[in-house]
């Protein structure tokens, strides 16, 4: 059996992005055959013309509508590989996947029962960069802080899958798990690391928008020159075209409506730090 599985996280909205992706995978990291390739997704299915995808829904008796850690949890149960290659279906890669740094960085997992995941982008914010060890234990990353922020992150990454379930809660939405995530791992012993800005890097894609599709709308930025790269077809009708990618953020609200989601995140926030300290010291005692 084979030890490592890509797992392209996504949802039936977002059907329409799967065909350019595979297609751009398709000319850019063929070699991902050479794994099992795992679409998770609710309903919808789909079939590939040159990769042997294998859809995941949602299990037969429960609600399409089922929260987001839930959806991943389940898919995770049924996984045998170790070793996950995490994705989403809307990085757009602009170069040849470095193939031969993916396989040496999972050998790093693979001698070292220690590490929980090696990040394949930085998502070290400057201030991390400016304190993080010069001497890590790996030339290509720097050991993510005990409690730095967004050790859990969507970027592409490689992870070992017991450490992704324990992170993990069925109640997660992709915010939640990032944020809260991150704060269960705080007094964990398992390592994160995160690329160095200075190495090669393994994918090159559009990492300052966040992928090919932000807030439900094709990012504009290089997405014609993608399109033409490629020979891509898409259908914009499905979901427009944001050339100003800025402008449907959203605008701070007055503080005294934003009161309760404040507080609401804040009691979570406190709730999960002390929920995650007593599991480390249970730990610790056994």
């Amino acid at each position: 059996m084979k030890s490592t599985v890509v797992l392209i996280n996504s949802c039936d909205a977002y059907s329409d992005v799967w065909e350019p992706f595979f297609r751009i995978l398709e000319r850019t990291w063929p070699e991902i055959a050479n794994y099992r390739i795992v679409l998770n997704t609710e309903e919808k299915q789909y079939k590939d013309s040159y990769f042997d995808v294998e859809v995941m829904n949602i299990l037969s008796g429960k609600s399409p509508n089922i929260p987001w850690g839930e959806r991943l949890l389940d898919v995770l149960g049924r996984l045998e590989e170790e070793y996950i290659i995490f994705l989403l279906e809307d990085f757009f890669f602009e170069e040849k996947v470095n193939h031969t740094l993916i396989e040496k960085y999972l050998t790093y997992l693979k001698n070292n029962q220690d590490i929980a995941t090696l990040s394949l982008t930085s998502p070290m914010d400057s201030k991390e960069l400016e304190s993080y060890q010069k001497t890590s234990l790996y030339e290509e990353f720097a050991e993510r802080g005990q409690k730095a922020y967004y050790k859990l992150n969507a970027g592409p990454g490689i992870w070992r899958k017991s450490a992704l379930v324990e992170f993990t809660r069925v109640t997660d939405n992709p915010w939640e798990w990032e944020f809260f995530g991150s704060m269960r791992t705080w007094f964990s012993n398992s390592k994160f690391y995160g690329l160095k800005q200075e190495t090669e890097p393994v994918f090159k894609y559009d990492i300052e928008h966040g992928g090919a599709v932000h807030r439900g709308k094709w990012v504009g930025y290089k997405l014609d020159e993608i399109i033409e790269k490629y020979n891509l077809t898409i259908d914009f009708s499905k979901r427009p075209i944001e050339y100003d990618w800025m402008a449907d953020e959203p605008k701070s609200a007055p503080i005294w409506l934003r009161l309760p989601s404040i507080l609401k995140n804040r009691s979570k926030a406190f709730i999960t730090i002390c929920g995650s300290f007593l599991k480390y010291r249970l730990m610790r005692s056994r």
